[in-house]
């Protein structure tokens, strides 16, 4: 089994449920939440023993206070520095800032850190690989047993993760700076828990001025206070929030965003973004605006998974459940999670491939063409649509792989999940649907969302390849490489060399026209400082994962000449089979 590259986890990327300080602020460009490779860490995953960290007497105590500029390990920004501390003392001696925690804080060790000779924004976390326990973290301007004042405090990450994130330091910090980070160990009473190994790391990224040149998952740097980066990949500028989509929302209650804008539901880390707003039955965009209250953003192009129309909800198409009904005779495709409603079609009729409008009557399907259009036909009878039930075995099961379930020439594979395929010797194919198959163990390498190339594909390198640092050579492009994630924690890392304003395309699928049978992925796409610049895990239609870089405003669009690196995890279940697709442009 291929051991899984290290996790980070901090205030900039994850959701913290008890932050502290009341100006606290999490800086998350509002993704998904996921825990992203630690590409940072110089130690390759594999710690040293845990130090024995401060002494069973006062804090405060210059001989217990562990420096971290001079014990910690330095990688690009972050410092990183392990201990252990089972040996400090086991009352709680400064009491936690803010209320940030409902029990004790005990075994506290003490950490300085002096921040460079630039202003700077600084995350402080133990919620990484090798901490052992439940922890609560805070910052202090110094080490004082009483007068100090409280920078930030964090108690748990969340729910499934009771380690801790101590809040990012917005402002920014003064060049120069030493502050002092508490690390203690959470308990109910005063020597409730005998403590034990932690890991600490504190990332320390420039604070850029408005106007600036940013970096807009605030990884490499951060925008000042009162400023948000804006714009593709790695190359965004700060602008004053409020005043731009995808800029935070303003404090207060009122005037949160400029006119034209709305401010967004809190994302999963409690943060809240201005969207333009679209109006009822007018375009829509996933990314950057938001329908009216009582309508939902339905994608109304299957090649185009980023726009959509506004449309209210309970007709055709509009989201619905068991307390939004459908009108007009339309039926609802999911009442217990959330579906949208559907017309019945005929065979012959055209159809919304994503079922999301419409669905076509029993034993057809929706068969779409290379531009994107659908029609209903009847099962067996089109390369695209599902395979004829079978006759002779179990109700409801096609004859994959014998032929009988569609008409000939077609076949009906196992490894398009039951659709009728045609051949195709070689040249263009369709990489959706099961449209296609390529002779001669070639596999249908995506170009686009509905674009591709038969080519034959090159296996996963033996040699490890779990991290961004080890992820060898470069591939070349294009490509398709047949990976398998051996475990639920595996990655698999490939590196590229990109030459000046080329875009990138990748996607995952299953090499014959579809997504199934294949691990549900996830595809991270890394610059050469080891920044993630792209990432995804499903399509808006399928659990293939796609990142267009042809696309205007994409984060793969236009790159600077430079080494890159796309890696592939499991987004949900076990691991499993994957086609890589790779094409640059």
């Amino acid at each position: 089994m291929k051991r899984s590259v290290l996790k980070w986890l901090a205030v900039s990327t994850v959701a913290v449920t008890q932050a502290c300080g009341p100006g606290m602020i999490n800086n998350d460009a509002g993704d998904s939440g996921r825990i992203q490779p630690d590409v940072t860490s110089n130690d390759g995953g594999t710690d040293a023993t845990p130090t024995d960290s401060g002494g069973g007497g006062a804090v405060c105590d210059q001989a217990s206070i562990v420096d971290l500029n001079a014990r910690g390990t330095r990688n690009g920004v972050t410092t990183r520095y392990t201990g252990n501390n089972s040996s400090a003392n086991g009352t709680q001696q400064i009491t936690p800032p803010m209320s940030c925690t409902s029990g004790r804080a005990i075994r506290q060790v003490a950490h300085s850190y002096r921040t460079g000779s630039m202003p700077s924004v600084v995350d402080v976390s133990t919620a990484v690989d090798g901490t052992d326990q439940d922890t609560v973290v805070w910052i202090l301007d110094r080490c004082a047993l009483t007068g100090a004042t409280a920078i930030d405090c964090n108690d748990d990450l969340n729910a499934d993760v009771p380690q801790s994130t101590a809040g990012t330091i917005r402002g920014p910090v003064a060049a120069n700076t030493t502050l002092t980070i508490i690390v203690a160990t959470y308990a109910d009473t005063n020597n409730g828990d005998p403590g034990g190994a932690y890991a600490l790391e504190v990332r320390e990224r420039p604070a850029v001025a408005s106007g600036g040149a940013c970096d807009p998952r605030d990884i490499v740097d951060v925008c000042a206070a009162g400023f948000s980066c804006v714009g593709p990949g790695a190359n965004g500028r700060c602008v004053a929030d409020g005043t731009q989509p995808l800029t935070r929302c303003r404090p207060g209650t009122t005037n949160r965003c400029d006119n034209g804008l709305v401010c967004g539901e809190p994302n999963d880390s409690g943060l809240q973004y201005c969207f333009r707003t679209a109006q009822l039955n007018m375009a829509c965009n996933f990314e950057s605006s938001e329908c009216p209250t009582g309508s939902t953003c339905v994608i109304n192009d299957y090649g185009n998974e980023f726009e959509g129309l506004c449309v209210t909800d309970g007709a055709r198409g509009g989201y619905c459940d068991s307390t939004t009904a459908c009108t007009g005779g339309l039926t609802c495709s999911d009442q217990d999670q959330g579906g949208t409603c559907q017309a019945t079609l005929n065979n012959g009729d055209m159809c919304d491939p994503a079922e999301r409008e419409n669905t076509c009557p029993t034993n057809s399907t929706c068969v779409v063409n290379a531009a994107g259009m659908g029609t209903c036909r009847a099962d067996g009878t089109t390369a695209g649509g599902s395979c004829r039930a079978s006759t002779t075995g179990d109700a409801g099961v096609s004859d994959a792989g014998t032929g009988s379930g569609c008409d000939s020439p077609l076949v009906c594979s196992a490894a398009t999940d039951g659709f009728c395929s045609s051949t195709v010797q070689s040249g263009a194919c369709i990489p959706r649907f099961g449209t296609n198959r390529c002779a001669n163990n070639a596999v249908c390498a995506a170009s686009g969302f509905l674009t591709g190339t038969c080519r034959t594909p090159t296996n996963e390198p033996t040699t490890a390849n779990d991290t961004p640092q080890t992820a060898g050579s470069p591939v070349t492009l294009p490509a398709a490489i047949n990976g398998t994630l051996s475990s639920a924690n595996d990655i698999d890392c490939y590196a590229l060399a990109l030459t000046a304003n080329q875009s990138l395309y990748v996607e995952t699928n299953d090499g014959a026209g579809g997504c199934f049978p294949m691990v549900d992925t996830y595809l991270e796409v890394f610059n050469s400082s080891g920044v993630l610049i792209g990432e995804n895990d499903d399509t808006n239609v399928s659990v293939c994962s796609a990142i267009d870089g042809t696309r205007n405003g994409s984060p793969l669009r236009m790159l600077p000449a430079g080494n890159y690196t796309v890696c592939v995890s499991v987004a949900d279940g076990t691991g499993g089979r994957y086609y890589l697709n790779m094409e640059a442009r």
